[in-house]
């Protein structure tokens, strides 16, 4: 015969007939699979779309950077020749001796 503290430990040890209610089935579980994959699906194609406008972006940032170099080498190339000849001026001025002020 179970004793009152036998049947506490049975109680508080094993599922009673309300909790088996809150446990999933093999129907809902596999429902529950099923919108798993769709939502896996989803997200892979959203993913992927992310991924497609990212590539264009970086391809057109690469572009742009290419072109920058393009320009700043063209315009190094023109301008550099005139900033040494402006050094040598600039150099050639300050070496001259200042004029006397007359009074």
């Amino acid at each position: 015969m179970l004793t009152t503290a036998d049947k506490k430990w049975i109680t508080e040890n094993f599922a009673t007939k309300e909790d088996l209610l809150f446990f999933v089935t093999k129907e809902e579980f596999s429902e529950f699979k099923e919108e798993t994959r769709e939502f896996q699906q989803e997200t892979r194609e959203s993913l992927n779309k992310i991924m497609n406008t990212l590539d264009h972006f970086l391809g057109e940032l690469r572009d742009m950077r290419q072109e920058h170099d393009v320009i700043s080498h063209r315009v190094y190339r023109d301008h550099s020749p005139k900033i040494e000849d402006h050094e040598k001026r600039i150099t050639r001025v300050e070496t001259l001796p200042l004029p006397r002020a007359t009074v």
